[in-house]
């Protein structure tokens, strides 16, 4: 196969090393399913190479005509199995988010502080105002981007931070880090996957409810008398 025959992925995560880029597809398979008529249905195993480390990816996914883009298609990694990455985010957000996990292993200081940008930069996404970020977090709390109970759980995650970025605070370890995980998703999940599930759900049921219309519209018919 020459270079110009290969064929590459969109921009993933490498499960094994967490480099971002697209993969090269070493192999795939379609295997036909039983779609909803008219719509046909296959799914695709996929077998990539991480360029960075030469490592296997291997996912599936579904696609049907249903899908105008290919962003609608939601992957299944067999393995490795990747970092679960709330579902919603911006693109900056989640890369930066990405960045972080890539790290967590090797130095939980620098995992705490680039997970204070991330929330950092969720404060801007959602227009918050305030000179710090304990400011801008209570703005988003006043304005009801987030309830009174993730506030203090931001907080939390604000003051993780400084103590990854100032020694004289102390020190994070390994064990924080699990802690900082779960604060993260309760935030994500509220601010961004909550909404961006429920739209999803609305569109699902409009197009479920046009071809329900479609399907049942009484045929017409040509015939004259």
């Amino acid at each position: 196969m020459t270079k110009e025959d290969k064929r590459y992925s969109e921009p993933i995560v490498c499960g094994h090393c967490f480099n971002v880029a697209p993969m090269e597809q070493l192999y795939h398979h379609w295997e036909h399913m039983n779609g909803e008529p008219p719509y046909e249905t296959e799914k695709c195993h996929e077998i990539l190479i991480c360029p960075s480390c030469r490592k296997m990816v291997i996912r599936n996914y579904i696609w049907t005509e249903v899908y105008s883009d290919p962003t609608d298609v939601e992957y299944e990694y067999v393995y490795p199995l990747l970092p679960q990455i709330p579902v919603g985010l911006p693109s900056h957000i989640s890369k930066q988010l990405v960045d972080a996990i890539r790290i967590k292993n090797r130095d939980s200081n620098a995992y705490g502080v680039l997970i204070g940008r991330v929330i950092e930069l969720t404060c801007k996404d959602k227009g918050a105002m305030g000179r710090f970020l304990h400011n801008k977090l209570e703005d988003l709390s006043k304005k009801g981007e987030i309830p009174e109970r993730l506030f203090k759980i931001a907080k939390n995650l604000k003051d993780i931070r400084n103590i990854g970025a100032h020694p004289d605070l102390g020190e994070l370890t390994q064990e924080e880090v699990p802690i900082i995980e779960n604060l993260c998703r309760a935030l994500f999940e509220y601010v961004y996957s909550a909404p961006y599930l429920a739209m999803k759900a609305e569109e699902n049921l409009a197009e479920i409810k046009n071809r329900k219309t479609i399907h049942s519209s009484p045929a017409t018919s040509n015939d004259t008398n």
